[in-house]
């Protein structure tokens, strides 16, 4: 028998640090725990996919086949209670204690819903797991009117969603601009409008105050006095990562599980990855994030430590497609714009430490290309419209030669 990997967490962190082990271990005894009731499904699907239509089993990352083929033992619907890195063993909610040889902390992380008055009222929902999304389809049944809390990658795919399935949608964003983390205010304004032309409202630099109505929410009300009526609340203020099990074992935390570039954790012979871990800088929240910290942890907790990898993730890209239009940015965006150059025509010369942008009117409103550079390099670029050039920038972005 060989060595026993116990993986806490079944998202996409945790299902490809089960896989990277299995390639390393043909003989290794993996088993995965979850509270989540289910198999590892395709997250991001939740705001991506038409309400009306999606379902649990055609989400799912991988086949039952598939685990039993390669004798991972998937312990769904548990919860664990405690984490003991010392002894090497977990504690579930039952009292059966699991030991491991090597562990992958891989809790992932929950929405995070802010704390205004009446946040707990029916028709609040979040949209992290297929929970969040049963309340918020049956939610849909009644509801005409939605707002959603937040201007991120989840908040703006959800408010599409939403305006798809017939609601009058209005998104409220605490920051000067959506998708604040990824555009610079420019790009930032173009999707704006865009959003607005589809029949979207959006309000920025706003902060909501309560969540007005009885048992049921009936709208939102800023903390400036405006409201908007709605029967239906999306909370998409962000992620929380769960790091309550590896705080009471004592290991090393700061907004997220502290892991070095192996995906080491300060405990012996454990791991972690995915959305609940500290790196060297913010988590993305990205699914290919989570799965490449996955993979390294996993490779890692097989090997002997003269084998391990660093964690090497790719360039920070995102593909949107809402209001008839494709969305993509990827790489560092700078938040000051000082010195920068605007270019017309499709084919502008870069120069150093100048970001320049594209646009072309013939190509109409929608169509629309930044980049950003820095010594001569391509550090970072937003698409809207014409994602023709997607792979040559993801390219350039890696450091390869552009085709």
């Amino acid at each position: 028998m060989g060595k026993h990997f116990v993986i806490l967490g079944n998202g996409i962190a945790g299902l490809s640090a089960a896989e990277a082990i299995r390639g390393c271990q043909r003989d290794a005894e993996i088993t995965m725990v979850s509270e989540e009731p289910g198999l590892t499904f395709l997250r991001p699907l939740l705001s991506k996919t038409w309400f009306s239509t999606l379902r649990g089993d055609r989400i799912r990352v991988k086949e039952p086949e598939w685990y039993e083929e390669n004798r991972i033992q998937c312990m769904t619907g548990r919860k664990i209670t405690e984490l003991r890195p010392m002894e090497h063993e977990i504690v579930l909610e039952d009292g059966l204690t699991l030991p491991y040889d090597a562990a992958i902390y891989a809790l992932g992380a929950r929405s995070m819903i802010p704390s205004f008055q009446g946040r707990d009222k029916e028709g609040v929902v979040a949209l992290r797991t297929l929970e969040d999304f049963g309340k918020l389809r049956r939610r849909l049944l009644k509801a005409r009117q939605a707002v959603v809390i937040g201007g991120g990658v989840t908040g703006l795919e959800t408010a599409w969603q939403l305006k798809q399935m017939g609601c009058q949608v209005t998104v409220l964003e605490t920051a000067s601009r959506v998708m604040e983390r990824f555009l610079d205010a420019q790009s930032a304004e173009v999707l704006t409008k865009i959003m607005e032309e589809g029949g979207i409202a959006c309000h920025t630099g706003v902060t909501v105050a309560e969540i007005e109505g009885g048992k049921e929410a009936s709208g939102v009300r800023l903390e400036d006095g405006r409201v908007f009526p709605a029967g239906l609340i999306v909370a998409a203020a962000g992620i929380r990562a769960n790091t309550e099990l590896a705080r009471d074992a004592g290991i090393a935390c700061g907004k997220g599980v502290l892991a070095d570039d192996f995906m080491r954790t300060s405990a012996p012979d454990l791991f972690a990855a995915g959305d609940c871990i500290q790196w060297r800088k913010q988590d993305p929240g990205l699914w290919t994030y989570a799965k490449a910290s996955g993979e390294t942890a996993g490779f890692n907790a097989a090997r002997r430590e003269a084998e391990w990898i660093p964690f090497r993730p790719e360039e920070e890209s995102v593909i949107l497609h809402m209001m008839g239009t494709g969305i993509f940015f990827a790489g560092n965006v700078p938040e000051e714009e000082s010195g920068s150059a605007a270019v017309s025509g499709p084919k502008p010369v870069p120069s150093p430490d100048v970001c320049f942008r594209v646009n072309d009117p013939e190509r109409g409103e929608r169509q629309y290309t930044k980049k950003f550079y820095r010594d001569g390099k391509l550090t970072g670029a937003v698409l809207i419209g014409d994602l023709s050039e997607m792979e040559q920038i993801k390219s350039e972005l890696r450091g390869e030669q552009a085709k």
